[in-house]
This record gives structure tokens, C-alpha cells and sequence, in this order.
């Protein structure tokens, strides 16, 4: 058994009813303290704490004479409600097939690992990490808003407000992202915003909030409108970002086609004659060299006249 000794302020004369101390171990229940007292120190108290533990949570209440070690329990769990600070964060995680759509959640700390694991098994895997910890009241609503170049699509353009209790399941926000101007971040391969967040009815005087950096990929038909061939660039190291970007989640995925017919402006019988020439060079090789090959046998044998081409 761990001791400590405390002299007691003037808060907790005894004016009517006992002097209490409970005491709590973190992940058990409240208990009853015994208060002992020294000849050495007659103004001091003694707390027995229990052994097996560094961190207590420790309450001076004053209770009627008769009340039971029950109901004195009971009242410090409720007054923990109340006062205790609970560790959470923010989650954002986006749909692996559709990015626009998101999910938003508080999480408490040790549950974190927890929801991404669940996130990630329906379909919800990307997205920024978790946001730093901070601590949160019963009773205390996170305010939460998207800034730059993504936002929420709400019918209401006022913050989205979650109210935190911790003994109730957190709110889970499903909504879709939508780009703010398509034309502010043009030469960017990925559109981004902020989420962020703030505890807007502050019972504490900490001040808590953050933001998560949330990106979002361009429709392929943009980023073939924006991609500058030649222009100030190398080709070669072009044809490799594309190929890349064009096979990002799967180095297998033929997605790049589509790229394909654009440069030969629709022409399907160049298009097959340009594979062909591919073909001899790599016939076998995966899908993102085949892309990148393409690119360079284009841009050496029919991009127009006025283009540079690869030496």
C-alpha cells in the first residue's frame, strides 16, 4: 500500500457532515480512502492508496455523516463526468474508390487505432493521420470547418458542430467534399484544403484546436488538359510522372488509354499502331513502363511540328 500525506485547506472545513477521500486507479472504480492521522503531525491526514499504480485520480468531498462508501462512490463518478478532461482526436478518412467522400469523427485517444481499423475495413483508407490529442469536457462542442480549396457540400453553410460526451458513442459525420475553384490550384496535380477544427464552447481556458491537411486527385481528363508535353519540362522526366500518376495505387492499371487516344486525338488506328511499336520494346513489362513508353514514342515520332521532341 502507497501513502501520502495532505493537509486539508479551507475548502474542506468541517462544517456539517465527514471529510471523504476517494481515490481511483485509472481503469478501475472509485474507492473509499481511509484517512489516518500522526501524533508527529496532528494537522496532516494519511491516505492510503492502493499499491501497483503511479497515476490516481483523487477527490476531497464532504458528505453527510450516514452516507454509505455506495453512494459516496457514486458521487465521484459523477462529478468525474463533469470535470474530467477526456483525451481525444479528430479523424478524417476518405473513401478509397471516391476521395469526395468523407468521414469525421472525435475519437478518444485509445480508441483510435480501433476506428481506423474499422474505417479502413469499409472501404474508408485514406485520408490524413489522426489530429494531435487534446482534451475535452462532457458537454463541450468541437466546431469544425473546411478552408482553401475543399468544403463541405451542406445545405447550410454554417460549421459543423459536434457535441463530446464521454460516456456516449461519438457522432460519425459522413459527407462529401467538393472543390471550391477548380482553377485556383490548376497546375497542382492533387486539389487540397484544410479541415479545421476548434472546441468552440471552451470550459477550459487551454485553447484547442488544428487543422489536417485533406487532398483530393483531378479527373484524369484534367490532368491530361493541364499536362504541359514539352513546355519547359523534359519529356522523359514528363513521361515518367505521368506514367506514375497514371499508376499510382496499381502499377498494373490501364487507366493511362485514356491518355492514349487524347494524344492521338481520337485517331484509333495510330493508337494501335503506336501499342505495337510498344509491344516490341515491352510487350511483358507492367502497365506503368507500357504508359511511359507510349508517351516517348508520341512525342518522338507524331507530336506536332512545333514541339520539341526527345533526343
Amino acid at each position: 500500500m502507497g501513502s501520502m500525506n495532505n493537509t486539508f485547506s479551507t475548502d474542506f472545513e468541517k462544517k456539517q457532515g465527514t471529510i471523504c477521500v476517494v481515490s481511483k486507479v485509472t481503469g478501475k472504480s472509485w474507492e473509499v480512502v481511509p484517512l489516518e492521522e500522526s501524533e508527529t503531525h496532528p494537522k496532516a491526514r494519511f491516505l492510503k492508496l492502493p499499491s501497483g499504480s503511479d497515476k490516481y485520480q483523487v477527490f476531497g468531498l464532504v458528505v453527510p455523516d450516514n452516507m454509505s462508501d455506495e453512494d459516496i462512490c457514486k458521487a465521484a463518478e459523477i462529478l468525474e463526468g463533469l470535470n474530467c478532461v477526456t483525451n481525444v482526436s479528430i479523424i478524417c478518412r476518405q473513401k478509397h474508390s471516391n476521395p469526395h467522400e468523407v468521414i469525421i469523427e472525435c475519437v478518444k485517444s485509445e480508441n483510435v487505432d480501433t476506428t481506423m481499423n474499422h474505417l479502413d475495413s469499409i472501404g474508408y483508407n485514406d485520408g490524413p493521420a489522426e489530429s494531435a490529442e487534446f482534451g475535452i469536457i462532457d458537454g463541450e462542442d468541437i466546431e469544425i470547418k473546411f478552408e482553401s480549396n475543399l468544403n463541405l457540400e451542406r445545405p447550410k453553410r454554417s460549421p459543423l458542430r459536434m457535441t463530446f460526451y464521454k460516456h456516449l458513442k461519438s457522432t460519425r459525420y459522413f459527407g462529401h467534399l467538393v472543390v471550391v475553384n477548380k482553377a485556383e490550384q490548376g497546375e497542382d496535380i492533387l486539389y487540397h484544403g484544410y479541415l479545421k477544427y476548434s472546441v468552440s464552447s471552451a470550459r477550459l481556458s487551454l485553447k484547442r484546436s488544428g487543422s489536417l491537411a485533406v487532398y483530393v486527385p483531378k479527373p484524369l481528363e484534367e490532368l491530361i488538359g493541364n499536362f504541359p508535353y514539352t513546355i519547359d519540362v523534359p519529356v522523359k522526366a514528363l513521361a515518367k510522372f505521368i506514367a506514375w500518376q497514371l499508376t499510382c495505387t496499381n502499377f498494373n492499371s490501364t487507366k493511362w488509354v485514356v491518355l492514349g487516344g487524347y494524344l492521338t486525338d481520337g485517331d484509333s488506328h495510330l493508337y494501335h499502331q503506336i501499342c505495337k511499336n510498344v509491344d516490341k520494346q515491352a510487350a511483358k513489362a507492367p502497365q506503368r513502363e507500357r504508359c511511359e513508353q507510349y508517351i516517348l514514342y508520341w512525342a518522338n515520332h507524331h507530336a506536332p511540328l512545333e514541339l520539341d521532341k526527345v533526343i
